[in-house]
């Protein structure tokens, strides 16, 4: 989150750090902006996550790109709410809602692992944004145990 200095708008990755249509043009016509696109999902190039939305960007473009959502998932499990796992946790809930069901699957997966808040947060978040309920009956018994353990959850 602004911890690295945004490459030039002149480069493939400047214009996809900011959120650009150029930078989705190209990288659609590129044939790399799976990789540049990967790396601004697990380096999330936003100043402040509360002003800046990238996660319907991202994963537009990753549905583009026929992205593959396993590389997300490590970032799910290892970063926190203010760090790349929030925005790598987004566009898979992103991913999901405009039918991607591999990007469904992997958050849930993710319930069963260290990054189960960030996953519950943005199943949660599809239902409150979209009206689209992605957590499952099973989902939410599998988690009573660690909700009662982690304390009150404390959502966006």
């Amino acid at each position: 989150m602004g911890r690295e200095p945004l490459d030039p708008p002149e480069t493939l990755l400047g214009p996809l750090q900011r959120g650009l249509g150029r930078g989705y043009l190209a990288a659609t016509r590129g044939g790399v902006g799976e990789h540049a696109l990967l790396h601004c999902i697990l380096h999330d190039p936003r100043w402040d996550p509360q002003l800046e939305e990238r996660a319907s960007y991202y994963a537009e473009l990753a549905i583009e790109l026929r992205l593959a959502v396993d590389p997300l998932a490590p970032a799910i499990r290892e970063g926190g709410p203010a760090g790349s796992g929030g925005l790598a946790a987004d566009v898979s809930m992103e991913m999901a809602v405009r039918g991607r069901a591999d990007a469904l699957e992997a958050l849930r997966a993710e319930l069963r692992h260290e990054g189960w808040l960030l996953a519950l947060d943005a199943l949660a978040r599809a239902e409150w944004q979209y009206g689209r309920t992605l957590l499952e009956p099973q989902d939410v018994r599998f988690l009573d145990r660690r909700a009662y353990r982690a304390g009150p959850v404390l959502w966006r």
